[in-house]
């Protein structure tokens, strides 16, 4: 897996997503910053193979027809993501920014395999949300466990 660290951020565009379980159609470039912001408060200080999971669920969730079709609007759906809690996050920066970037952008490219294909749903290692009890786990990265 290389990583390439970008140098300034990626232009916006729009991204066509199948409905179809797997399927991911690349139309253009990156969109707005959203996919690398969910990385970046989600996942830094992770390993590298976290991030691009937590990526992925994003974008699996973009993918699936029980959560909105934009990756906007799945970073930024209420209660979707614990970062997107908080009044004004700090804004991103350095290397864990530029590696958010990297990772979000390959993942949304869809240049590197899944790591948790399919996946819809993870949580952190130290809390236990009432509903991993109905969901499949499908890995442990890091210090997160991801789930169908």
């Amino acid at each position: 897996m290389t990583l390439r660290l970008p140098t300034r951020a990626a232009p916006h565009a729009v991204r066509t997503v199948s409905r179809t379980p797997g399927v991911v159609t690349n139309s253009a470039r990156v969109a707005s910053p959203g996919p690398a912001e969910n990385v970046y408060y989600e996942s830094r200080g992770e390993p590298l193979m976290g991030q691009y999971a937590v990526a992925e669920v994003t974008m699996n969730r973009v993918a699936s027809p029980e959560f909105p079709d934009s990756v906007c609007a799945v970073v930024r759906a209420k209660g979707a993501f614990s970062w997107t809690y908080a009044r004004e996050p700090e804004p991103p920066y350095g290397f864990e920014w530029r590696r958010a970037r990297a990772v979000a952008s390959s993942v949304y490219g869809n240049v590197e395999a899944p790591l948790v294909d399919g996946a819809l749903f993870y949580h952190a290692t130290y809390v236990s949300p009432d509903w991993a009890t109905s969901r499949r786990q499908v890995a442990l990265l890091g210090r997160h466990l991801f789930y169908l």
